[in-house]
Formats: C-alpha cells, sequence, structure tokens
C-alpha cells in the first residue's frame, strides 16, 4: 500500500575501482512542514499551506515521508543506506528538525543527510 505513495526510480551506475555492488535509496525534495501542538499559530497556519503547496497527487510531503519509512523498513535488508539530499523540512523550525531527528533515529540502515537546497 505505501509504495502507491512513491515514485521509486532504479538507476545503475559503474564507478571504476569498486568491487562491490551497493545500493542506496536517494530521497530530496520532500518540503516537509511540520508543527505541534505547541507551535504559534503563524506556524502552523504556514504549515499547513506549504504542506498543501507541496502536495502531489493529494499526497502531502509527511505522508509520503512515512510511506518512504515503511519502504525502508520493508526493504532494509536489501539497502546498504539511505542518502537525503536539502529541502527534506521545508523550514529549519525546531519542530521540523525535532521530527526529523526522532524519525532518523527509528531507520533499521545507515543514512547520511546534508542539509541545504537540494
Amino acid at each position: 500500500m505505501s509504495d502507491a505513495l512513491l515514485h521509486i526510480q532504479e538507476t545503475h551506475q559503474k564507478i571504476p575501482g569498486l568491487k562491490k555492488t551497493y545500493r542506496f535509496l536517494h530521497i530530496t525534495d520532500l518540503h516537509i512542514s511540520y508543527s505541534d501542538e505547541h507551535s504559534p499559530a503563524s506556524r502552523v497556519e504556514h504549515a499547513a499551506w506549504r504542506t498543501d503547496y507541496f502536495s502531489i497527487d493529494g499526497i502531502n510531503a509527511t505522508q509520503r515521508f512515512e510511506a518512504l519509512r515503511q519502504y525502508i523498513i520493508d526493504h532494509q535488508k536489501e539497502l546498504d543506506g539511505v542518502i537525503f539530499t536539502g529541502d527534506i523540512i521545508d523550514a529549519p523550525y525546531d519542530t521540523c528538525i525535532a521530527f526529523l531527528e526522532k524519525w532518523f533515529a527509528e531507520l533499521p540502515v545507515p543514512y547520511v543527510y546534508a542539509m541545504g537546497n537540494h
């Protein structure tokens, strides 16, 4: 079910000198806007607007992120790691960062996260 929310594309890259095959999941540009009950009203409103803005086919980034988490759990034996590159969260609000840190701590595979745009 969660795979239906995702658009997984597989590509192969040959790197000269590498003897082993590695498999990584690359995730970028989700733009998760997360707020909670402690967030100021302006941030809640901003997060709701940005969540709608970055929805694709009616599926918002948080839903897609949860589907990715399930995909990673389901495929953890096939993955050597996950690479997150920029714009995973939409803004560096403390609630967004806490959400991301909690989510990363629960990953069953190694990961790398690069802050920044794209």
